[in-house]
């Protein structure tokens, strides 16, 4: 009974999709010219109310540091923000240091995308991404995203969203660019849409 038991358990934990979105934040020390960063996982995720539903980490989550070295992350524990909306969020803090100046792209990937994604093929299974890069080859604080990611959009109504970025030391400037989402470092989601493709917009239009 016990095996079976254990057997149910790990394969609801498995199989869980709930991850919505997330950032990656890094602080550098030394005022910004350390080679010591401080790296900072936040995801956001859909909690219906069963805990095997929001795990965050765990078998094939893992953060890469972009220098040959990957650090695997265990389950988080999940932080419920808006019970009504079925928002939480959770977070892995780490450290890293790199051995020498230059740039690299941090990244994180674990297996529990959202379902239902409509501008990506069968998001249910197509491994959750995100990814930074900072430069170490003079100092500098990586910009900081202070406006969570959880918007919600209404049918017929202009959505916008501002990750509120700025610069920790006020002399970098910032621009935004939407780009293709990816499942795997250098790899993207399949048979992505932008969110005006016409089918998309369609395919809204019908929910409720």
């Amino acid at each position: 009974m016990f095996i079976i038991l254990f057997l149910l358990i790990a394969s609801t934990h498995a199989f869980a999709t709930h991850l919505r979105a997330g950032n990656i934040l890094v602080e550098r020390g030394n005022n910004g010219c350390s080679q010591t960063v401080k790296v900072t996982i936040i995801v956001y995720t859909k909690d219906t109310g069963n805990p095997n539903d929001v795990l965050f980490g765990g078998d094939g989550a893992f953060v890469d540091f972009g220098d040959g070295v990957v650090e695997p992350v265990g389950y988080q524990p999940n932080h419920l923000i808006d019970a009504s909306k079925q928002i939480a969020y959770a977070f892995y803090t780490t450290s890293h240091t790199y051995t020498g100046a230059g740039r690299f792209t941090i990244s994180y990937q674990e297996p529990n995308r959202n379902g239902g994604v409509l501008n990506m093929y069968d998001s249910e299974h197509t491994k959750f991404y995100l990814e930074t890069t900072i430069d170490l080859t003079f100092c500098n604080q990586p910009p900081v995203l202070k406006v969570a990611p959880i918007d919600r959009g209404c049918k017929g109504i202009k959505w916008f969203h501002n990750p509120g970025a700025y610069d920790p030391e006020g002399v970098d400037s910032l621009r935004y660019e939407l780009v293709t989402p990816f499942q795997a470092r250098g790899q993207v989601v399949v048979d992505y849409k932008s969110p005006d493709d016409k089918k998309i917009l369609h395919q809204l239009s019908n929910r409720k």
